[in-house]
C-alpha cells in the first residue's frame, strides 16, 4: 500500500468520509476525544455524525475524565472500566493522589474528599459550589491551593479512583461516577489496543520514540533506532491482540 492509500483508509476509519452510527460510535472507536475544550469534542462529533450531538444524551451518557496520557478525554460512561482498568498508573503529582503533599496531609484529604463526594450526591457538583462548601467546613487558603488545584488537585484524585468524573459540558462541573467493575490491565490494554490499531493504524516512528537525544547518547544511528522501536511496537501490539484473536480480521491486517 501507497502511504495516500493508508492515510485514507485512516481519515474512513475516523468516520471522516460517511456519518457514523452516533456519538458513542466515535468514542468508542476513537479511544474518547480531549476535552480540554470541551466545545472541540462538540465540533468532532458533529463532523463525524454529520449532524449536532445531543447534548442531554452527552451530559447523561458520557462523563470526562482523565484517561489516555493523563489527559482530560471524554468517553463513553460504559467505558469507565476500560480506561479505569485495574492497575491503571502514571505520572501525577503529590497534589493528584490521595497521599501527602505539601499542603494537605492523606487524612485531611479523606475528610475533604467525603465532603465533596457528599455534596456531588446532592446535586452540588460546580466546581465553584464545591470550593464553597469545603471553605464553610474549614479548609484554608493553603489546603485549598492543593485540594482546588487548577491543573487536578483533590478533584483529580477522586476522578482518578473513579469516586467523581466531570460532567460532559463546558461549565466545569463534577458529578458521582457510576459504580463500575475497573477491567483488568491485560483486558483492558489489549481492548484499547484493539481500537488504536483500527482507527489509527499503525504509530509513526516519531510516536514510539519522541526524541533523537537517547539515539545521539548512545552513538546510535537515530534512524535505524527508530525503526527498531516501531517495528517492536507493531510486534507488541500483534502479540496483545493474538491472545485473545488469533485470526486477526484482514482489515486490521491492511494496517498493520
Amino acid at each position: 500500500m501507497q502511504i495516500d492509500d493508508i492515510l485514507l483508509l485512516r481519515m474512513k476509519r475516523q468516520y471522516l468520509f460517511a456519518p457514523a452510527k452516533d456519538e458513542f460510535t466515535v468514542l468508542r472507536g476513537l479511544c474518547g476525544l480531549q476535552a480540554q475544550f470541551y466545545g472541540n469534542c462538540l465540533h468532532a462529533l458533529r463532523l463525524r455524525c454529520g449532524k449536532a450531538p445531543d447534548e442531554d444524551i452527552l451530559r447523561t451518557s458520557t462523563v470526562k475524565t482523565w484517561t489516555l496520557r493523563g489527559t482530560l478525554h471524554l468517553i463513553a460512561q460504559s467505558d469507565l472500566p476500560i480506561f479505569l482498568y485495574d492497575g491503571r498508573s502514571h505520572f501525577l503529582r503529590p497534589c493528584d493522589t490521595m497521599s501527602d503533599d505539601s499542603r494537605l496531609s492523606a487524612a485531611r484529604k479523606r475528610e475533604l474528599a467525603a465532603i465533596i463526594s457528599d455534596a456531588a450526591k446532592k446535586g452540588c457538583g460546580d466546581r465553584k459550589e464545591l470550593r464553597l462548601i469545603c471553605r464553610e467546613h474549614g479548609m484554608t487558603a493553603d489546603e485549598e491551593q492543593s485540594a482546588f488545584d487548577p491543573w487536578g488537585g483533590l478533584l483529580r484524585a477522586l476522578c482518578e479512583s473513579g469516586v467523581l468524573c466531570h460532567t460532559a459540558q463546558q461549565k466545569k462541573a463534577f458529578r458521582p461516577c457510576p459504580p463500575f467493575a475497573p477491567m483488568t490491565k491485560a483486558d483492558a490494554l489489549r481492548a484499547l489496543m484493539r481500537r488504536y490499531l483500527t482507527h489509527y493504524g499503525t504509530p509513526h516512528t516519531s510516536s514510539v520514540c519522541p526524541s533523537e537525544s537517547c539515539c545521539r547518547s548512545s552513538n546510535r544511528s537515530p534512524r535505524k533506532s527508530l525503526s527498531v522501536k516501531a517495528k517492536y511496537f507493531t510486534a507488541y501490539a500483534i502479540s496483545i491482540l493474538s491472545a485473545t484473536c488469533p485470526a486477526a480480521d484482514s482489515s486490521l491486517a491492511l494496517i498493520l
